[in-house]
């Protein structure tokens, strides 16, 4: 997904004074107007490469997950559906887990 297709999605960036990366024209992070509260996105090289959920979000998961629910809770969830990689930036026991599934949106 472009830029154009977040914004045209989610609305542009809620706080277009706030500083969202080094190098925005490379790497910007910023909160669509329409999104929900505690929503970024990470926009790289013109591309959506991240969605990131705060603390401070409502959101889950279709499985009800939210932030803060624990590693384990989800991969007895998800079993092998799970992709589990070490964290970019933090030492073990951080991780990132991902699953993957198809979109009920059109």
């Amino acid at each position: 997904m472009s830029h154009a297709e977040v914004v045209a999605a989610a609305g542009d960036d809620a706080n277009p004074d706030a500083v969202g990366g080094p190098d925005p024209a490379t790497c910007d992070e910023f909160r669509p107007g329409e999104a929900p509260a505690g929503v970024l996105v990470m926009i790289r090289n013109g591309v959506l490469t991240r969605i990131s959920v705060s603390r401070t979000s409502e959101i889950a998961t279709p499985a009800g997950f939210r932030v803060g629910d624990s590693g384990s809770a989800v991969l007895t969830e998800y079993g092998r559906q799970a992709l589990v990689e070490p964290h970019q930036y933090w030492d073990a026991p951080a991780r990132y887990i991902t699953v993957w599934r198809e979109s009920d949106c059109v």
